[in-house]
């Protein structure tokens, strides 16, 4: 289990690097719209960033109490998400979401009740998890009702999910 530790530590810390260079990729004014970091592509960026999100939310939540690392994991966790939301990649971010959500669902049903994460009781820990996929899922049905205003959003991120269509020629290729 500890070397198990030790890989998912230096994967943390390989992500974390990965995602502090589209920030600066970001600051530049002759840069692309979505930052591609070392990949050199926005999905595979995005791919290898949520697959490290969910890893790091892991290793927070598998802490009893705050320490260093637990601090250093989310300061990690909020670069890995914000480079995420740079690449623009609508796939990536509705599995963000989704993921999140399942996951929420999942540990408010059947997560431990004894015990503590992150110096929450359990208890606690799973109605705020619950309380978290209500919310999504309120912003979920507000979204898909309000998808023509969240078209002619300013904000380009809003803008390529509110312009999901299964009719889209983009979506047709890939069927």
């Amino acid at each position: 289990e500890k070397e198990w530790l030790w890989i998912f530590y230096g994967w943390v810390c390989s992500a974390f690097v990965v995602a502090l260079i589209p920030l600066f990729q970001s600051a530049n004014p002759f840069g692309t719209e979505r930052v591609e970091s070392t990949f050199k592509n926005a999905a595979f960026l995005a791919s290898y960033l949520l697959l490290s999100f969910f890893v790091t939310l892991l290793l927070i939540l598998r802490e009893a109490r705050f320490s260093w690392r637990t601090i250093f994991f989310a300061i990690a966790l909020l670069f890995i998400f914000m480079t995420l939301m740079l690449t623009g990649t609508r796939g990536a971010m509705i599995a963000l979401v989704g993921g999140i959500t399942l996951s929420a669902l999942v540990f408010a049903m059947v997560g431990p009740r004894e015990g503590k994460t992150i110096s929450i009781s359990h208890v606690l820990f799973r109605k705020i998890t619950f309380l978290f996929f209500i919310i999504v899922l309120i912003m979920v049905i507000v979204g898909y009702f309000m998808k023509g205003s969240l078209k002619s959003s300013s904000y380009g991120l809003l803008q390529r999910i509110a312009s999901i269509s299964f009719t889209d020629k983009s979506f047709q290729g890939r069927l």
